[in-house]
């Protein structure tokens, strides 16, 4: 049998133009400009439009990353709903102020008010606490560990890896079954990889399902 080139294997796509990715592995590339998550499994492939294939080995490639910052804002009462706007207000011009003095490098993208619910191990208030949002560029500078200011008291997620939000926010608990979106992949000539089939994928590509009933096996 004629082996088949690495050019020549495609992925196979479902009938709605999802994909399916099974996830074996994972790399976080920080010092890469811009920084890059890989993701590592593999996919059915498609030799042809007469071939259903086999199992091949992928590489799905992250990029777009930011960073996310969940900023405690410092309010007397909570149900006051006027004065929580305003202190939200407040909190993103002075983080802006405190990022040009301290962490210069920060690219702040865009922010926006949101509650949260807290009940971990600092002695902070615990429940339905009012946040304020902060998008940065995950190119960019981090902030300073214990950062804090007259308009909130704790900054989350400034140390958090692009790996492990990617993990929380997308809801993938280890190896498993993912989904990726309809047309939200392309292909590179230039390849990162030695995977037989790489993807350049944004993080909201990926969807975890509750089932994956009728799913073949990688095995």
């Amino acid at each position: 049998m004629t082996p088949v080139r690495a050019a020549e294997v495609q992925p196979g796509i479902e009938a709605d133009g999802a994909l399916w990715f099974f996830l074996v592995d994972a790399f976080e590339d920080d010092r890469a400009s811009p920084p890059r998550l890989y993701l590592f499994g593999k996919v059915k492939s498609q030799v042809s439009a007469k071939s259903s294939g086999t199992y091949e080995s992928c590489c799905l490639v992250v990029e777009g990353l930011e960073r996310v910052l969940h900023l405690l804002l410092n309010v007397q009462d909570t149900d006051d709903d006027a004065a929580v706007q305003e202190t939200a207000r407040e909190a993103d011009e002075e983080f802006n102020s405190l990022c040009r003095e301290h962490c210069p490098n920060i690219r702040k993208l865009r922010s926006k008010f949101k509650h949260r619910n807290y009940a971990f191990e600092k002695p902070l208030p615990n429940g339905y606490r009012p946040f304020l949002k902060v998008f940065c560029d995950a190119s960019g500078e981090r902030p300073p560990h214990g950062m804090f200011g007259r308009t909130f008291s704790h900054v989350f997620g400034g140390q958090t890896s692009m790996l492990e939000r990617l993990m929380l926010t997308r809801r993938i608990w280890g190896p498993s079954w993912l989904r990726i979106l309809p047309g939200s992949w392309t292909e590179s000539p230039a390849k990162l990889s030695f995977c037989a089939i790489e993807l350049r994928i944004k993080e909201n590509s990926l969807f975890a399902p509750k089932k994956t009933a009728g799913l073949a096996k990688t095995s």
